[in-house]
C-alpha cells in the first residue's frame, strides 16, 4: 500500500471511530444502562448526559476537521439498457478502482476517491 493510501485509510479509520462508531456505541450503552437498571435518580442521569453530551460534541468536532476525510466511495446510479446481472472490476482507472453491479435496466457504479 502506497504511504498516501495509507495515510487516507488511517484518516478514514478515525473518523468512522469518532463519528459513527463511538457515538453509536456510547447511546445505545447510555439506552441499555437506563433499560436495565431503570431510574436511579439525578445523579446517574446526570452522569450519563455529560457523557452523551461530550462524546457528541467530539463526533461534530472530528465531522467538521475531518471533511475532506471521505468515509464512503462515490456512488452513481443510472439507466442502462441491459437484461441480465453482472459485476466488474476496473482496477486500472487513473484514481484508484471501480466497481460496477449491473441489473436489468440499472447500473451502479461505486468509485474510490483521489
Amino acid at each position: 500500500m502506497k504511504k498516501n493510501k495509507c495515510k487516507s485509510f488511517v484518516k478514514s479509520l478515525i473518523k468512522w471511530l469518532y463519528v459513527i462508531i463511538l457515538p453509536g456505541v456510547i447511546t445505545v450503552t447510555a439506552i441499555n444502562y437506563f433499560y436495565t437498571f431503570g431510574w436511579d435518580g439525578w445523579t446517574m442521569l446526570t452522569l450519563w448526559i455529560i457523557i452523551l453530551a461530550i462524546v457528541w460534541f467530539n463526533s461534530l468536532f472530528f465531522l467538521m476537521h475531518m471533511s475532506k476525510t471521505n468515509l464512503l466511495p462515490k456512488i452513481t446510479v443510472n439507466f442502462a439498457p441491459v437484461c441480465g446481472f453482472a459485476m466488474g472490476l476496473d482496477r486500472y482507472r487513473e484514481a484508484g478502482y471501480s466497481w460496477i453491479i449491473l441489473l436489468p435496466f440499472i447500473s451502479i457504479e461505486f468509485k474510490s476517491h483521489k
